[in-house]
Parts: structure tokens; sequence; C-alpha cells
């Protein structure tokens, strides 16, 4: 067997894995297809990315499991506190998605995107960082408000 060959035959039992997981949800849902993923060649998955790509740290839904909030509700329009629900359907972000020209991104469609180039790359990496450091600001004057 040749290296390409081998190559091919580790990334089907990867993705098999992949598909067979119970856990990572939200990250199968932005990235259904590892071959594309594993290639790519521009980019840095950094802190804010990283928190999009897992659904970790700065969601509702979950930050009750570590006492950091009592209930997993966005702190904008009351609608469960997902990833889903931050990035791509409370309209407390519309206007910055039309700014960033990706409106018609959906968690299925961000990668490939993202996947296309650098510009790409760059333009979810700033609409992601930007909402979460907007939670962040929000969530801490919420707290000093209590």
């Amino acid at each position: 067997m040749d290296r390409e060959d081998a190559t091919n035959l580790l990334l089907q039992a990867w993705q098999e894995k992949w598909i067979a997981a119970v856990t990572g949800t939200w990250t199968k849902k932005l990235i259904p297809e590892l071959g594309p993923w594993l290639g790519w060649k521009h980019g840095n998955v950094g802190y804010y990315l990283s928190q999009f790509l897992s659904g970790h740290r700065g969601f509702g839904i979950y930050l009750p499991r570590f006492k950091r909030r009592q209930l997993p509700n966005c702190m904008y329009c009351g609608q469960e506190d997902t990833p889903c629900h931050t990035f791509f359907e409370c309209a407390c972000w519309e206007d910055l998605k039309a700014r960033y020209n990706i409106k018609e991104i959906t968690p299925e469609t961000t990668t490939k995107y993202m996947l296309r180039g650098k510009e790409e790359w760059l333009t979810i990496e700033r609409f992601v960082a930007e909402i979460i450091r907007a939670k962040e600001v929000d969530y801490k004057k919420r707290e000093e408000l209590l």
C-alpha cells in the first residue's frame, strides 16, 4: 500500500468514527467531513474560533454546568443560548451578519465557506470574535447590575 492509499484509508476510518461519535454534535454539524478540514492551508484556530467550533465557554447552555449561570437563556432575547442560536438565530446579531456579508451562512455551510480562502476564514473569525467579546462585556455588565 502506498502512502496516499494509507492516508485515504486512515481518513476513512477517522470519518467513520467521527460520524459514529455521540459527543461533539455541534462540532460535527460545523465540520461534517474531516478531509477538507484536515487539508486547510490558511487561518488559525484561536481562542474565539475554538469556542465557536467546540460550542464551549460563553454559551448559556454550557454555563449552568459550571455554576456560572443559573439559566441557559440568551440575555438578548430569552431563547435557549446555544452556539447555533448565538451565531445563526438570534436577531441581536443580524446587523453584524449584514456588515460581514454572511447572512446566508448556516452551521452546515460555515466551514465550507471558511475553507474557500483566507479572507473568508478571517470573516468568520472576526464575526465570531466580535460576538463572543460583546457577550462577555454585556454579561459582566449584567452581573454588576444584579
